[in-house]
C-alpha cells in the first residue's frame, strides 16, 4: 500500500516545488500597463452620442467613431500636445489613436471635441461634445455617459 502512494507523493512534492519557485506576480500600477478604455461615439447629423463623456486624469482612452449620419463628419479633439482629427464619410467607422488625459487637471477644466464642419466657431452650438473630468478612478467613469445638449 505504501509503495502505491509513493508516486503520488512524489508528484505532489514536484507540484509544490514548482509553485514555490514561480516568480511573484507584478502588480499593474503604471498607466502604461493599463489598456486604454474603448469609448464608442456615434455621429448622427449634427450631434454626437453621447455628447458628454466622463474621464479621469491619467486615464488612457481610445475612441471608436461611427458615422450614422447622411453627411460626412469629423471628430476633432486637441489636448495639450495630443490631437485627434479624423474625417469620416457617411456610414464609415474608425478607431482613433490612444489619448491620455493629463494629470493634474482641475475639475473645472473643460475638454471639448467637435466636428470641424458642423460646429460654430465659438463651440457653443452645433456638433460639439465634451469630456467631463471626474475625480474618481477611471473604472468608475465607464457607465456615466450623457446625451446632454451642449
Amino acid at each position: 500500500m505504501c509503495l502505491r502512494m509513493l508516486p503520488l507523493a512524489a508528484l505532489a512534492a514536484l507540484l509544490l516545488a514548482a509553485c514555490g519557485a514561480a516568480e511573484p506576480a507584478t502588480p499593474r500600477t503604471g498607466a502604461a500597463d493599463v489598456e486604454a478604455r474603448e469609448i464608442e461615439i456615434l455621429m448622427v447629423d449634427n450631434m454626437f452620442r453621447p455628447s458628454t463623456l466622463p474621464v479621469a486624469p491619467g486615464e488612457r482612452v481610445r475612441f471608436t467613431l461611427v458615422n450614422q449620419g447622411q453627411a460626412p463628419h469629423t471628430f476633432t479633439l486637441r489636448l495639450g500636445d495630443q490631437e485627434i482629427d479624423v474625417s469620416l464619410a457617411a456610414g464609415e467607422s474608425r478607431r482613433t489613436a490612444e489619448l491620455t488625459i493629463p494629470r493634474p487637471l482641475s475639475a473645472s477644466t473643460v475638454i471639448l471635441f467637435k466636428c470641424r464642419w458642423h460646429a460654430s466657431s465659438d463651440l457653443k452650438r452645433g456638433m460639439v461634445g465634451r469630456l467631463r473630468l471626474i475625480a474618481d478612478e477611471p473604472s468608475q467613469a465607464q457607465d456615466d455617459y450623457s446625451d446632454d445638449a451642449y
